[in-house]
């Protein structure tokens, strides 16, 4: 009973700084509930897909399918076209809501890509794998776009659905594969049914392009304007993304598939954390795109602080909880629990870092960002490469340096900003503590 008071208080205390340090903050958390259902099933979807799977398949199969959702995460980036950044700009900042329609445009796009892939493969036979994370792009494509979509039309509950529809869709299959008692899914019908969703995404919206001449130029015209804009973000987002996801792809070229599905059951788990952040930011998009620094700094922090100890929370309850639902995933996360301790440090560096890349489109220091995103993907890569060469490499070093890039990172991103005027001093100062915890902890626990 004592937790759960102590919990109720934490997060309306969260929930009040939230309403003091954003424009029109007490509404929008007002509003909380009208989305929070839709949220919910779609955040728990995606703590949930990845252990059905796993009690599902073989180690080494879970591992196929995260290896090659992290290239599809890659390989979606400049699929986008830059356009998850093009439109709130031009929707939010420039207050053009007509920029909306480029997207029935790209859809088509993809729409056009998806039959060239499929005829591809019925011609050429390539792997399942490789067909699989090639699919799964266009699906990441067009979900971050109707996501984003929903989000400027401040449909929170909808924007939550689409960005993890994919897991919903697994997770449903699944469960009418066990109504069926079918056990054992094979990747081959995993993919044909991501095939008929990614259909059942693009095909409604494929309906509203323009019939007429003029109205189809005059999104055309839209279209390349948003390209123009969202182009030079491609190498930027790409590398973003690539910092997080080639944690999986680096594991499986210079350890094994096994590797990486272990490190993505642990990431999963600890990232469960990170609903705190996705709901907030869901609901409050439009005021922190335009909040002031000490407001944005307030709230971030408040985010950060929630889910460092909520993920500390997570990794004593969930060894109690897991096994009566998923015993090998439970087995797993309690043989490899040093890991999931690095993680739960991790994810705030990820979250903070994915925080403040808005900020630094919306003012114009996306080439900044690039050159220091590739010099931190060369010192990741190189360290990786050298430790991986010499058979030094383990699964928990390379968590560790992985932690130690993505600190710098945001490091970095501080500095980016502070030129440009907008001064963050709580969450640098936050995360350099979370740090030096850590190693602390880590240093005793070697002398012991």
């Amino acid at each position: 009973m004592g937790l759960a008071k102590l919990s109720a208080a934490v997060w309306q205390r969260l929930l009040l700084v939230i309403s003091m340090a954003t424009p029109r903050g007490k509404g929008q958390v007002l509003s909380l509930g009208g989305g929070a259902f839709g949220f919910l099933i779609a955040k728990l979807a995606v703590f949930v897909a990845p252990l059905m799977l796993m009690q599902t398949w073989s180690l080494s199969d879970y591992g196929t399918f995260e290896y090659a959702l992290s290239w599809a995460s890659i390989m979606a980036v400049p699929l986008t076209f830059g356009l998850t950044g093009a439109l709130p700009y031009f929707v939010i900042e420039r207050h053009r809501p007509a920029y909306q329609s480029v997207a029935y445009f790209h859809y088509a796009v993809v729409a056009i890509l998806l039959l060239a892939l499929v005829c591809a493969y019925l011609a050429l036979r390539f792997s399942v794998g490789m067909y699989l994370a090639m699919l799964l792009s266009g699906v990441l494509v067009v979900q971050r776009l109707k996501s984003t979509c929903y989000l400027l039309e401040k449909s929170p509950a909808l924007a939550s659905l689409t960005e993890s529809g994919l897991y919903v869709v697994i997770v449903l299959f699944l469960l009418g594969g066990r109504a069926l008692f079918v056990w054992h899914v094979e990747i081959g019908w995993m993919s044909a049914v991501l095939t008929a969703y990614l259909l059942t995404l693009i095909t409604p919206d494929l309906l509203n392009l323009p019939t007429s001449r003029r109205k189809f130029l005059a999104v055309l015209a839209r279209y390349r304007l948003a390209i123009g804009f969202g182009l030079p973000l491609i190498l930027t987002s790409m590398l973003m993304i690539g910092l997080i996801s080639s944690s999986r792809i680096l594991l499986g070229e210079f350890l094994s598939v096994e590797a990486v599905a272990v490190y993505s059951l642990c990431f999963r788990i600890v990232s469960t954390v990170v609903i705190i952040h996705s709901l907030l930011n869901t609901l409050l998009f439009h005021n922190l795109y335009q909040a002031k620094d000490e407001a944005f700094d307030r709230y971030s922090l408040s985010i950060l602080a929630s889910l460092f100890f909520a993920a500390l929370i997570l990794l004593f309850v969930a060894p109690l909880v897991m096994p009566f639902f998923a015993p090998k995933a439970a087995a797993l996360l309690l043989k490899y629990r040093n890991i999931s301790w690095v993680l739960s440090c991790t994810v705030v560096f990820w979250v903070a870092t994915a925080q403040l890349e808005p900020l630094i489109y919306r003012h114009r220091q996306a080439k900044l960002l690039a050159m220091l995103l590739l010099c931190i993907v060369t010192i990741l890569f190189g360290t990786v490469w050298l430790l991986g060469k010499t058979g030094r490499l383990s699964i928990l070093n390379f968590c560790q340096i992985n932690m130690l890039v993505l600190a710098a990172l945001l490091m970095g991103q501080v500095i980016i900003l502070r030129s440009v005027g907008f001064n963050l001093v709580k969450v640098p100062i936050f995360s350099a503590a979370i740090l030096a915890g850590y190693f602390a902890a880590y240093a005793v626990t070697l002398s012991a």
